[in-house]
C-alpha cells in the first residue's frame, strides 16, 4: 500500500530492465532525476544481479559515492571508496553439490568468483552470457580450482520450460542450503542461504538508518520481487512479468520510457509536506541557502525532510535551523529564511532529544557486533568532528559516545550531554555509518541504569571491585565437584593451542574472578537479557593489578558461557604496562605470545577481544591487528584532550604556560585517580622554551602524562568567586580555532588505525 505521508528517504533500483533501457542506456533524463534526488538527500542505491564490477559501468555515470547491492545480494559496497558493508559467500560444500547435480542435467554453468566468471562449457548460453559480462570469461574442463576461491553465486542455463520442472526436483536436495531463484526465464541463479535483494535492502537500510516503510524498490524480475514485497514502496516496471505487477504498490512505465524517473518525480521529488510546502520549492529554497554569504552554515549539515529543512549554523555558537513544519517540533526564535518560516534552537538536550527522532543517523546503535570498532572518547565534547572526518574513511565502526562516570565527574558532565554533542557533530558531518555510545567502566547498576535511560547501546561492566587480587595463597579456596569435573584432567583445544588447568592454577582464577563472574551474572540477568538486539555488553576485567593469563582468561570466557550470559567483547589485563597517554611499556615479545593466545580464545567463544587504554600504543598496533585478524575492540582515551592542548600551545602560548604550571601544582592530586610513572623533574622550565617549541613538549612522555591526567583539575579550577579560571577561555580558543583542532584529531587517530590495520590487510 503506497504511503502518502511517508517521505521515503531511500530509492533501490534494479540495473537491466529497470534503470536502463533495451540498449544498456542511463536515459539523461533518469540520471537527472537520481542526481535532484540525491541533492535532496535521498541515498540511491543500485540494486542488481550483476557482480561489482558489472554495476560499475552504471555506478561510474553517477557522480557519488553509492551503494552497490550486488550478486542478487552476496555483497554490498560503496561505488567509489569501494567499502564493503555485506558479504556472504556460497560454502564450498553447496557449491560443489550444486555443480554435481547440474551434471545430471547437462546444465551450462556460469560461476561468479567476486569479479572472476568461469563457464563449464560454451555453448549458446553462455556464449551469451559472455558477451553480456562485463568480465572475460575462462572455460574450465576441471571444476576443482573453483573451490580454492570464493564463490558468489552460480548460475545455471536453460530453457524456461526445464527451469520450472528442474526447481521442483532440486528443491529436496538443497532448498534447505541454498538461495535459488530465476533472475531470468534461462537463468537459475544459485547465492549463500539469506542471500537476497530483499535481505540485502534490510541491512543497507540499518546501515543508513533507514526502515523498510521509507524505502522504494523498483525491478522487473522475480530476483526483485521479494525486495519489492519487503520495501515501503514496492514498484514495478510495465515491462515486467504480470505476476510481479501485480504483486507490486505501483506500476511505473517501461525501461525504455523513463519509468525510473517517473517514480523519483511522483514519490520523491513532488512530496508535498504538512504545510503544502511543495520539496521541489523546498530544494530551491535550500540551494538559495547555500549559494547566499548571509549564512555561516557547516555545508555538510543539509537535510531534507518530509516536512522542511534541517542544517547547522555556527556564529559565536552553534544553532540548529529547521525550516518549513518540522520546525514546530523544535523550541528556539523564530524565523523567516527565503519566505519559508523556522526556528533557530539552542544545540541544547532537548534540541537533541527531538534531532535523534527526526534524523535517526544522529542516534546510537550497537556497534561490537561488527568487525572492528574503535573507541574515542570525547572529555571535552568537541572532538568528534575531527574522529568522524577519521572513521569516514575506514570501515571500523566508531563509538564516538564514551565516558565513564569518573570522566563525568572530572569534567563535570552528563551522559546526555555527552551524547547531544556527539550528535550534533554527526549532524555537522552528515555521518550515516552509525556510532556506537557507551557507558564506560560502569561499577553498579544505578550507573547502569543512568546510561541505558540515556540511549547508550553499549554498556562496559567494570569488575574490579570484585576482582581479588591479595590472596597471599589459594591452598584455602574450595573447588566443588562440577568445577573440578569441569576442567581438572582435561585438555582444551583453542586452534593449535592446548590448555590445561592443574589445581592451583584453577583456585587462583576461582579465588580472583568468582566474585566478578556472580556479579557480572547478576547484571547481565537483572538489564542486559532482554536488550541484547539493541545494546552491546562488554566485560571489563583489566583494572587489576596483575595481568590476566590466558588460562584465566578462558575461565572467564568459559563460566560466562556456561552461566548463559551473551557479550560482545571481554577486556583482559595485558602483561607490561598501558599507561594514559604514552606508548606500552613492558617486554613486547611477551605481549605477542600472550596476545596471540588471547585473540585465539576470544575466536573460540565467538567474541571481540577488547584492548582498553589504547592511546598512542603505537608498536602494539600492529600486532593487535594482525593476531585478532582485524576483528577487534580498541579503547582510546585521552588522546584528544592532549591534542587539545597541542592547539593551545601553538596558538595561545601565555595561556599553555599558564595552564602547565597550574598542572604542575595539582599533579601529586591528580595521580589519586591514575597509574602513572611521570618523573617531573625531566620536564623542562615552560618559561624557558620558546614559543614555537612549546609543541615539542607533547612527544616527551612525562610533559604529556602531566597534562593528561590533571585535565579535570583544570577544566574546574575555579577563583574565589567561582568563576573558571581556564576553561571559558580554553573553550573559546577551540572554537575560533576548530578546523584545526579537527584536523589535529583525524591525523593522530588515523595514525591509530593505519598501524592496527597494517597487521592483517595485505
Amino acid at each position: 500500500m503506497i504511503n502518502s505521508k511517508c517521505q521515503y528517504k531511500m530509492i533501490a533500483v534494479d540495473i537491466d530492465g529497470t534503470l536502463l533501457n533495451d540498449k544498456r542506456e542511463l536515459l539523461a533524463t533518469t540520471k537527472n532525476m537520481i542526481t535532484k534526488a540525491v541533492k535532496m538527500g535521498t541515498i540511491f542505491v543500485l540494486s542488481t544481479g550483476r557482480p561489482l564490477i558489472g554495476a560499475e559501468e552504471v555506478s561510474q555515470k553517477l557522480a557519488f559515492d553509492l551503494p552497490v547491492i550486488a550478486g542478487n545480494g552476496a555483497i554490498i559496497a560503496t561505488s567509489k571508496t569501494k567499502k564493503i558493508i555485506f558479504k556472504r559467500d556460497l560454502p564450498v560444500d553447496v557449491a560443489r553439490d550444486i555443480i554435481k547435480i547440474s551434471k545430471k542435467y547437462q546444465a551450462s554453468l556460469a560461476i561468479w568468483c567476486g569479479d572472476e566468471l568461469f563457464f563449464n562449457t560454451e555453448d549458446e548460453h553462455t556464449i551469451k552470457y559472455g558477451n553480456l559480462a562485463s568480465t572475460r570469461p575462462t572455460v574450465l574442463d576441471n571444476l576443482q580450482e573453483i573451490y580454492k576461491k570464493e564463490i558468489t553465486k552460480i548460475i545455471w542455463f536453460d530453457s524456461p520450460e526445464r527451469l520450472i520442472s528442474i526447481q521442483e526436483e532440486i528443491r529436496p536436495l538443497l532448498g534447505s542450503r541454498t538461495n535459488f531463484f530465476t533472475s531470468n526465464p534461462t537463468y537459475l541463479e544459485f547465492v549463500a542461504l539469506g542471500v537476497s535483494k530483499a535481505n540485502a535492502l534490510k541491512t543497507i537500510g540499518d546501515y543508513y538508518h533507514i526502515p523498510l516503510k521509507e524505502i522504494i524498490a523498483v525491478g522487473d524480475g522475480f530476483n526483485d520481487l521479494a525486495m519489492i514485497e519487503v520495501a515501503g514502496l514496492g514498484v514495478a516496471m510495465s515491462n515486467a512479468v504480470k505476476e510481479i505487477q501485480e504483486k507490486a504498490d505501483f506500476v511505473t512505465s517501461s525501461n525504455n520510457e523513463d519509468g525510473v524517473g517517473k517514480v523519483i518525480k511522483e514519490f520523491i521529488l513532488k512530496k508535498t509536506d504538512n504545510t503544502g510546502i511543495d520539496m521541489i520549492k523546498l530544494e530551491e529554497v535550500l540551494n538559495k541557502i547555500k549559494n547566499s554569504k548571509k549564512y555561516s552554515f557547516y555545508p555538510l549539515s543539509f537535510n531534507m525532510v518530509d516536512n522542511g529543512i534541517i542544517f547547522m549554523i555556527k556564529e559565536e555558537r552553534d544553532y540548529l535551523i529547521s525550516l518549513g513544519d518540522v520546525a514546530s517540533l523544535f523550541s528556539g526564535d523564530n524565523l523567516v529564511i527565503e519566505g519559508i518560516s523556522g526556528k533557530k534552537s539552542p544545540t541544547n538536550h532537548g534540541t537533541a532529544k527531538i534531532l535523534r527522532k527526526i534524523l535517526p543517523f544522529t542516534a546510537p546503535i550497537p556497534v561490537l557486533r561488527r568487525e572492528r570498532s574503535f573507541g574515542v572518547g570525547d572529555r571535552l565534547g568537541i572532538a568528534s568532528v575531527g574522529h568522524i572526518r577519521t572513521f569516514k574513511n575506514y570501515d571500523c565502526y566508531p563509538v564516538l559516545v564514551q565516558q565513564s562516570i569518573r570522566e563525568l565527574t572530572l569534567t563535570n558532565r552528563t551522559y546526555d550531554d555527552v551524547l547531544d554533542c556527539v550528535s550534533f557533530a554527526v549532524l555537522k558531518e552528515n555521518y550515516h555509518k552509525g556510532f556506537g555510545a557507551d557507558g564506560d567502566h560502569l561499577k553498579n547498576p544505578q550507573e547502569i541504569e543512568y546510561a541505558l535511560g540515556m540511549g547508550f547501546t553499549m554498556i562496559t561492566l567494570d569488575c574490579s571491585d570484585y576482582i581479588n587480587n591479595d590472596i597471599p595463597s589459594n591452598d584455602d579456596v574450595v573447588l566443588d565437584e562440577a568445577m573440578k569435573n569441569r576442567y581438572l584432567g582435561k585438555t582444551f583445544i583453542v586452534e593449535d593451542i592446548d590448555l590445561r588447568f592443574n589445581v592451583k592454577e584453577l583456585q587462583r582464577s576461582l579465588s580472583i574472578y568468582g566474585k566478578a563472574l556472580d556479579f557480572a551474572v547478576l547484571m547481565y540477568n537483572t538489564y542486559l537479557k532482554d536488550k541484547q538486539d539493541i545494546v552491546d555488553f562488554e566485560i571489563s576485567i583489566d583494572e587489576t593489578s596483575t595481568p590476566t593469563t590466558p588460562l584465566q582468561h578462558y575461565f572467564v570466557a568459559n563460566e560466562l558461557v556456561l552461566r548463559g550470559v551473551k557479550f560482545a567483547t571481554i577486556a583482559p589485563r595485558f602483561c607490561g604496562e598501558f599507561q594514559k597517554g604514552v606508548d606500552y611499556i613492558g617486554d613486547l615479545h611477551q605481549f605477542e605470545q600472550e596476545l596471540e593466545i588471547h585473540a585465539a580464545i576470544a575466536r573460540h567463544f565467538g567474541y571481540k577481544l577488547s584492548i582498553h587504554s589504547g592511546s598512542d600504543k603505537f608498536s602494539t598496533f600492529a600486532l593487535i591487528g594482525k593476531y585478532t585478524k582485524g576483528n577487534f575492540h580498541v579503547k582510546t582515551a585521552g588522546t584528544n584532550w592532549l591534542e587539545a592542548m597541542e592547539v593551545v600551545a601553538k596558538v595561545d602560548p601565555v595561556l599553555y604556560r599558564e595552564v602547565h604550571k597550574y598542572a604542575l601544582s595539582v599533579f601529586e592530586e591528580a595521580k589519586k585517580y591514575y597509574h602513572v610513572t611521570t618523573n617531573l623533574d625531566n620536564i623542562p622550565d615552560v618559561d624557558k622554551i620558546p614559543d614555537d617549541k612549546l609543541g615539542d613538549l607533547f612527544r616527551q612522555n612525562d610533559s604529556r602524562q602531566l597534562i593528561h591526567i590533571t585535565y579535570g583539575l583544570i577544566l574546574n579550577h575555579q577563583d574565589d568567586k567561582n568563576n573558571y579560571i581556564f576553561k571559558d577561555r580554553l573553550y573559546q580558543l577551540w572554537q575560533e580555532n576548530s578546523e584545526l583542532y579537527a584536523t589535529k584529531i583525524e591525523k593522530h587517530i588515523s595514525k591509530h588505525l593505519d598501524l592496527l590495520y597494517s597487521g592483517f590487510q595485505k
